[in-house]
């Protein structure tokens, strides 16, 4: 099931076309996949309004560039 805030998420749309293969499995699991109501980065945007920096990963943790 495809994330309903995934054509808006900027990790998404930075790490998509990236060979980086850890920020690859988090976009299958999380933007593809049925685990996108435990995004960190979801939870971020509905507690604050805003979305987090695009690094920052679904699992909470930031991704290095």
């Amino acid at each position: 099931m495809l994330c309903p805030v995934s054509d808006e998420c900027m990790f998404k749309k930075k790490y998509e076309s990236d060979q980086n293969i850890q920020c690859k499995g988090f976009i299958r699991i999380y933007c593809r996949g049925g685990r996108h109501n435990e995004c960190k980065r979801r939870l971020y945007l509905r507690e604050t309004g805003d979305w987090p920096e695009a690094n920052y990963m679904p699992n909470g943790y930031m991704a290095r560039d």
